[in-house]
């Protein structure tokens, strides 16, 4: 049975106005004055039904306050309150789940967070809530919130990625975005570039321990840090060690910046263009038009280059699902809103146009609102590129091991990128030691 048509005691006293001493009350009442006597009961007006309040705890609440009057116009029996998280988001998170208090109805949850929290059992499984919508919601996104089968999360963002590019400085230096089709392409587009600035402007700046981007290479080649079941560490596989050994090749090129690695150095370097042409999510347009709103109407956006020809060109950074707390006594109404705010038309187009949180449904490519020019990319018609990739992202996992897996992983990228170690046998190691740790195949 569907779980938005269970009916249990309690949702049968709440649509009567009923609580359980009001069912006591009822059972010793009189009778009923038949119909058309003159009983005092008969001019009494019922009393009006309580509202249901839903409370949701996140980071990011300021979307979701400006879609409430629409979602109240259609559910007044529903009201939701947002607390804004606060420091010690994820312990306070945590704890609730593991002690099974009554915190919250609604969580965020990180994309990479939540097979981890899921594995607390604080977490309420909502496969049959999710069922009828799960045709309508882009793959990955769907993926990411299932644990062991069943469904934990509903979509709050999606994160696809496009190359960024400077209009300006592709017309001063003579190049075309458009052209490239390989990460072959873009290294020596890179290289060129570099070259003929002086080593002034060049591709990007990239981190030694940031698994951005060769985690999301990887996944974009069908490959992983898991198996999508989480049975299997994969990582030292073809689809990996490929990737690593081209983040290798473009660490040491004249193509890129080493040790970018924080957004303050990444905002200078888009505002003095010495970076020209980089993967980003959408979301960092707004890190962009925050650090350099003087460049806003100079940047474009091209697609991402394959690793082999008809091979994926789209992946994604970043993203986050939004939960019920297993403890929730209001199930059924936190559900109801989140179907509205993430799952409707409506909704996700308030979460978008008041706080950029990119929509999570597939057809979404053909809404008005994604189908418009932008002035922050020059006019060009982004966003449904966005949405076109977003719907074309390969399946992957985090894992509920993911902390411990790039802790190693991380200190492994960074061995490979000082040249310490080759790529198949760092890789090797690294997966070895993480099957060992977390008792995987």
């Amino acid at each position: 049975m569907s779980m938005q048509q269970k009916v249990t005691r309690r949702d049968v006293l709440r649509t009567a106005g009923l609580g359980t001493a009001g069912l006591a009350l009822a059972a010793c009442a009189a009778p009923v004055a038949p119909a058309g006597g003159d009983s005092a009961a008969d001019s009494a007006a019922a009393p009006a039904q309580e509202p249901v309040n839903v409370t949701l705890i996140s980071w990011w609440n300021h979307p979701f306050r400006d879609l409430l009057p629409a979602f109240n116009d259609l559910h007044p029996d529903i009201q939701v309150e947002f607390i804004d998280s606060g420091t010690g988001y994820n312990e306070k998170v945590m704890t609730a789940m593991v002690s099974g208090s009554e915190l919250t109805d609604i969580i965020g949850s990180q994309d990479s967070n939540l097979q981890l929290w899921a594995a607390t059992g604080g977490l309420a499984d909502i496969s049959d809530y999710m069922e009828p919508h799960e045709d309508r919601i882009v793959p990955y996104k769907l993926t990411l919130g299932v644990y062991e089968g069943k469904n934990y999360g509903v979509p709050w963002d999606g994160s696809p990625c496009l190359m960024y590019y400077r209009r300006d400085i592709a017309e001063e230096y003579g190049f075309d975005p458009n052209t490239v089709s390989s990460y072959d392409d873009w290294l020596a587009m890179g290289e060129e570039l570099s070259a003929a600035s002086d080593g002034e402007v060049r591709l990007a700046g990239v981190a030694k321990n940031d698994f951005f981007p060769w985690v999301s290479w990887t996944w974009q080649l069908g490959g992983g840090i898991y198996d999508l079941e989480e049975q299997n560490v994969i990582c030292d596989q073809p689809e990996a060690v490929r990737t690593l050994e081209f983040f290798k090749t473009y660490w040491d090129s004249d193509a890129t910046f080493q040790n970018h690695n924080n957004w303050e150095i990444r905002g200078a370097s888009w505002k003095d263009g010495s970076v020209a042409f980089f993967p980003g999510a959408i979301w960092v347009a707004g890190i962009v038009l925050s650090a350099a709103p003087e460049t806003a109407g100079l940047w474009g956006v091209s697609q991402l280059p394959a690793w082999m020809e008809g091979g994926s060109r789209a992946f994604t950074y970043g993203g986050s699902q939004l939960c019920l707390l297993d403890s929730s006594k209001n199930k059924q109404e936190a559900f109801t809103f989140l179907e509205y705010s993430q799952l409707s038309q409506a909704g996700q187009e308030v979460l978008w146009t008041s706080g950029d949180l990119f929509p999570v449904l597939k057809e979404a490519t053909d809404w008005p609102i994604l189908n418009e020019p932008v002035d922050f990319y020059g006019g060009q018609v982004a966003l449904r590129m966005y949405a076109e990739v977003n719907s074309a992202v390969n399946p992957y996992i985090f894992g509920e091991g993911w902390s411990e897996a790039w802790d190693i992983l991380g200190q492994t990228q960074g061995r490979v990128l000082d040249g310490e170690i080759g790529t198949e046998e760092a890789l090797a190691a690294a997966a070895q030691e993480i099957r060992e740790l977390q008792g995987l195949g």
